[in-house]
């Protein structure tokens, strides 16, 4: 199965591809790449939303958390929680509670849902907000609220199942 979703992509443009690798070894670099996104707030492990140079060319991370978007937590937070079960990893899936702990309590708005911006709702500011008749009221904003990949549910997902 691996593969075969470009195989027709690849043979039109003429040439056929052989993957370097499968998904089941991408999984551990994906963890790998997100765990260097990772920053500790208010004692809550989030993933930020990337990472520039320097002046001196070292990657150093951006300000800012994103629910969806460039931050992607909640893909992160599934991809964590996903990999940990799977591979019996504790830290993973403590990283993953820690990260969706804070959006569930910390990042929740008005309306009720998740808030696409966890820095913004700590300073008590929104993108989302507009002012009607001199009040101040926030829009549901479920533009960036997380890509959720795969139809496979996590729940009855064991350690080494």
């Amino acid at each position: 199965m691996e593969g075969k979703f470009l195989n027709p992509v690849y043979r039109t443009n003429g040439r056929e591809v052989v993957l370097e690798r499968c998904s089941q070894g991408i999984m551990p670099l994906c963890c790998e790449f997100a765990g260097r996104l990772l920053t500790v707030v208010n004692g809550r492990k989030l993933f930020c939303i990337g990472q520039l140079l320097d002046g001196n060319g070292i990657f150093e991370n951006r300000d800012g958390y994103e629910f969806g978007w460039c931050g992607q937590n909640g893909m992160y937070a599934r991809l964590f929680l996903e990999r940990g079960l799977e591979t019996g990893d504790d830290s993973l899936v403590e990283t993953a509670i820690s990260n969706l702990d804070a959006w569930s309590n910390e990042a929740v708005g008005k309306t009720g849902l998740i808030h696409t911006h966890y820095h913004w709702m700590l300073n008590g500011d929104s993108d989302v907000a507009i002012t009607v008749a001199g009040e101040r009221v926030e829009l549901p904003d479920i533009s960036m609220s997380g890509w959720w990949p795969g139809p496979r549910p996590l729940s009855g997902m064991r350690p080494g199942n």
